[in-house]
């Protein structure tokens, strides 16, 4: 795969005010450019480019919430199923298991959850 292209973000950066109509061009993993429409680079045929109209932009901004009790039973039962002494011990195991988790199986995971929140942005090919 080529670069990845947001186009018509409102860029929010946490450092500047936000910046309507931005084009963000990200390329191995790291942001390689930041421009208005008309002076971003031009997208190649390997290139993806996702249309935001509008939608906000905030890269860098991480999904941060996580039940560590909740493991993989059902969120709707858990709480009747153990007593609180035990789901402080599942919390602590998976909280445990969260921490020591570097693999490259578990960060390619966290970008995909991040990019699901593209869904509603249309995508196509260059």
């Amino acid at each position: 795969m080529g670069r990845i292209f947001f186009r018509r973000a409102n860029l929010i950066d946490g450092r500047n005010a936000p910046k309507k109509n931005a084009t963000v061009v990200v390329e191995d993993d790291r942001i390689a450019a930041v421009a208005t429409n008309g002076d971003a680079p031009k997208p190649s045929g390997n290139d993806v480019v996702y249309d935001l109209a509008g939608r906000s932009l905030m890269p860098g901004m991480v999904q941060c919430h996580y039940h560590v009790a909740y493991a993989e039973e059902q969120i709707e039962d858990i709480d009747l199923k153990h007593p609180a002494t035990m789901l402080t011990l599942i919390a602590a195991e998976n909280a445990e298991l969260l921490l020591r988790s570097a693999s490259l199986e578990r960060s390619a995971r966290a970008r995909c959850t991040i990019l699901t929140s593209l869904s509603n942005a249309r995508s196509k090919r260059a």
